[in-house]
């Protein structure tokens, strides 16, 4: 045997060199908690049950998943699993008008005002529209021979677990008992579901039970309007001949298999499938056909009852059906609360990274509940959940239509800051298996090299038709580098080279070069972007306003792109010569942006009719400093650039208003130091639907629609920038809290140079600030005690020399060394601790 040290492999990395699950010391903060009692705090519960799902509750293991809701005799579990794609193949003819780029940009410059309309046509010639489908609907009856009554729903997000008990009288208005419960949860080590049903001692038994189990139909998508009707016969043909449920009976075992299509032909395309499998705790339990749908019913023996569930795609497995039966075997062996408590352990281990403390649990809950959604949709290995969220029934949609590449920037939010940065992988390995169809997209249509990042891409890469009408596929170029921009955020936040070498700086290079290549120049050596756009805009047949120069969002991400990409050469140090020509094309491209007379950004420098509809102001014109962070309050280009921010923020993003976007609007003020705007947003967020703001209430008539949070700790995010910022590389704390709201805390934090932070603010003042140097970085600190400022190791209790620039202080740190900021005159040590 080789002398060399092996090396154990930590699971679920997934392609992550590494898994980030660093966390501060517990115990240095002046507060006597840790992250599972404050995650404990924060939970949904409600009397009664809801009929709409999408105020249902939420349960997953980052695989698959199910919202639940219902009454005991009708108990619905709306069942997904994110790498189900329908219809996922590469299709002719191209979905781009003939001629390229070279033809698209001769006609702008013609004022072709058939353009447009040559796009559309384009567009509609692609002949599939790949879209994630449902994987099951399992429906449950407890109690189809009584009467349920006093039920409540209570979901607890610090374990994962879904919680209904009632009451139960026969239909003589006798009591049966009180204590009925069924309890709901995904175990992650095995991603199977467990369902346990138990009776109360005075009922003795719980009764006959009986279920289905089917797939939700499969329809023609609504978003495929365009197609005709010989399109649509076959389509429909297809579905009924090819895709729909073909149930199963293996001994205890039961459930069907679903075929999902991959080729041109239904008859030989590869075997693509997946199998929904299902046993009962109950020797007795029989399951039957029922066309397509699986029946099962029985009588528990005594007052207990579990089923167990699972979800197998070709993509985990050749061979789904054993695989699922190794799962429910081995899930199986276990009594069933050790099964429960294998999924309560890994819900300690996502919350120990990090928590948060504000002045009522109900501002803080939004927070939790971001990271909750992110961590029940995302895990490392797996596929990225799509655009719309876990669990979305719509047509035969369930996890989203499609992958929105410029919604991911919004996805991933929170990801990193919130301490949760492994749950980027699912992004990362989307954008690894799509790299080979992109590249012969950007080939193809662009005649370019690197990769193109559009707008809507399929679960493998398919550019879906669906984008060219909505957003412009191959116009909206700033999707490339939010693709890939958090290739640089996650080595930025982690420090960590290997990744940056194998996974982040490959992808970075692709759209740099595409990028590089993209940019045409003037006489005068400027490097410009056209055509250029600005998404979401208006598609006004016959006008030519869809074509601009340098249009903000693009101008800010090919900077930011660029910039990365020379950084990571450099870390790295590769490809000199291509660092050399994409720092040269940062230094030739415009620095600013224009405004209009008002002194707020334009769209795009040659803007100037405001009477159209240059799409949603609120996102794009303020993504240089809620997407790439190059302004905020305290840094900018020049104070021209800083001032024009400001402005354009508060003309955009109104006071006393959730903005649409519900992230990058609050991202642009709390980033601009408006206090008073996060002391009225806190107590806006909680109300908001994508926060969980109705989940208490089951007759509550605005929906809460979880489903287009899209598996996101988007408000995780939002929270977390009023209690710390780096995006500039100056760590800074509490730089958007309104202090009038009351004191707030956090732990573990992760900011940007590979540091962990952890504060706490006292009667309205700083108390002390906590750094974690993770790889030994030197420390930037925004300075919050004045002239009595100290710096010290916790490790040894040496005192740190430091330098000052204005008011931020500058040290060297050890790695994994703790360090504490602090007032000389009142050092961490003198603040009393506290419950």
């Amino acid at each position: 045997m080789s002398d060399t040290k092996l090396k154990r492999k930590k699971t679920f990395c997934g392609i992550l060199p590494n898994l980030p699950d660093e966390t501060a010391v517990p115990g240095r903060m002046r507060i006597n908690t840790d992250g599972l009692k404050e995650a404990n705090k924060h939970f949904y519960e409600r009397k009664g049950t809801v009929t709409d799902f999408r105020k249902a509750y939420i349960i997953g293991a980052g695989d698959f998943g199910a919202s639940v809701h219902g009454t005991p005799d009708n108990y619905v579990y709306h069942i997904a699993k994110n790498d189900l794609w329908w219809d996922d193949f590469d299709a002719d003819p191209p979905c781009y008008i003939e001629g390229g780029m070279d033809e698209l940009r001769r006609r702008i410059c013609e004022g072709d005002t058939s353009l447009k309309q040559d796009v559309f046509i384009a567009a509609n010639n692609r002949n599939h529209q790949p879209v994630q489908t449902s994987a099951a609907r399992l429906t449950m009856h407890f109690c189809s021979g009584g009467i349920p009554a006093n039920l409540k729903e209570r979901l607890d997000m610090h374990t994962g677990i879904i919680t209904q008990t009632y009451s139960l009288g026969d239909q003589n208005g006798i009591v049966k008992g009180q204590g009925f419960t069924t309890l709901s949860c995904i175990s992650p080590a095995e991603n199977v579901m467990l369902i346990a049903c138990s009776a109360p001692k005075s009922a003795g038994k719980m009764g006959k039970i009986s279920l289905e189990l089917t797939k939700d139909p499969m329809e023609i998508n609504a978003n495929i309007g365009f197609v005709d009707e010989e399109r649509r016969k076959r389509l429909e043909d297809e579905i009924e001949k090819y895709y729909t449920p073909v149930p199963f009976f293996d001994g205890r075992d039961f459930g069907f298999n679903m075929r999902l299509r991959s080729g041109h032909d239904p008859e030989n395309s590869p075997d693509v499938h997946y199998t929904v499998m299902m046993r009962s705790s109950d020797k007795g339990f029989k399951a039957y056909p029922a066309g397509s749908k699986v029946v099962a019913e029985g009588r528990p023996e005594g007052s207990e009852a579990m089923f167990l569930l699972t979800v197998v795609s070709t993509h985990d497995a050749k061979d789904t059906m054993k695989e699922a039966k190794r799962r429910l075997d081995k899930i199986t062996d276990y009594h069933m609360p050790v099964s429960i408590g294998t999924v309560v352990e890994w819900y300690k281990h996502i919350w120990k990274r990090s928590w948060i403390r504000l002045p009522d649990t109900k501002l803080s809950r939004p927070w939790y509940w971001g990271v909750y959604q992110a961590m029940s949709a995302r895990r490392p290995g797996k596929f990225a959940s799509g655009y719309l969220a876990p669990w979305y029934q719509s047509t035969f949609a369930s996890w989203g239509y499609h992958i929105l590449t410029f919604e991911q920037a919004k996805t991933n939010l929170g990801l990193l800051a919130t301490n949760h940065s492994e749950l980027l992988e699912p992004w990362f390995r989307t954008l690894i298996d799509a790299r080979q169809k992109l590249q012969k997209f950007t080939r193809d249509y662009y005649g370019m090299n690197g990769t193109a990042y559009p707008h809507a891409i399929s679960g493998t890469g398919t550019v879906v038709s669906s984008a060219i009408t909505l957003n412009g596929t191959m116009m909206n170029l700033q999707t490339t580098g939010e693709s890939v921009k958090f290739c640089w955020d996650y080595y930025d936040f982690t420090g960590d080279k290997e990744f940056l070498r194998e996974v982040g700086y490959p992808l970075i290079k692709d759209a740099a070069i595409f990028y590089h290549e993209y940019l045409l120049t003037a006489e005068d050596g400027e490097r410009y972007i056209f055509p250029s756009r600005t998404q979401e805009f208006t598609n006004t047949i016959g006008l030519a306003n869809e074509y601009m120069t340098n249009s903000l969002i693009d101008l800010c991400m090919f900077r930011l792109t660029l910039g990365n990409a020379v950084k990571a050469a450099r870390i790295l140090d590769v490809d000199k010569e291509l660092a050399d020509e994409w720092e040269a094309d940062l230094n030739a491209m415009r620095k600013d942006y224009p405004v209009w007379p008002d002194g707020t950004w334009k769209t795009a420098e040659d803007t100037d009719d405001r009477t159209l509809d240059y799409g949603p102001p609120g996102v794009t014109d303020v993504a240089p400093i809620a997407y790439t962070g190059e302004v905020d309050a305290r840094h900018g280009a020049s104070p021209e650039v800083m001032a024009a921010a400001a402005k354009t923020v508060k003309k955009y993003i109104r006071d006393n208003e959730i903005p649409w976007d519900r992230s990058f609007g609050m991202l642009a003020r709390l980033r601009m130091g408006d206090k008073e705007y996060g002391g009225q947003i806190i107590k806006l967020i909680p109300e908001e639907y994508e926060c969980g703001g109705n989940l208490d209430d089951a007759d509550a008539f605005y929906e809460c629609d979880f489903s287009v949070g899209k598996g996101s700790a988007a408000t995780s995010e939002v929270i977390t920038e009023m209690l710390l910022q780096s995006q500039s590389g100056d760590i800074h704390v509490f730089p958007a809290w309104d202090a009038s709201v009351g004191d707030a805390a956090f732990f573990s934090l992760r900011a940007r140079n590979a540091f962990l932070v952890s504060s706490e603010m006292r009667e309205g003042e700083t108390a002390y600030i906590i750094i974690t140097s993770l790889k030994g970085n030197t420390c930037r600190v925004v300075n919050a005690f004045g002239e009595n400022v100290r710096v010290r190791n916790l490790e040894t209790q040496e005192i740190i020399d430091f330098d000052r620039e204005n008011d931020v202080i500058v040290f060297d740190t050890v790695k994994g060394h703790e360090y504490v900021i602090e007032n000389s005159e009142r050092p961490l040590e003198s603040f009393p601790v506290i419950d």
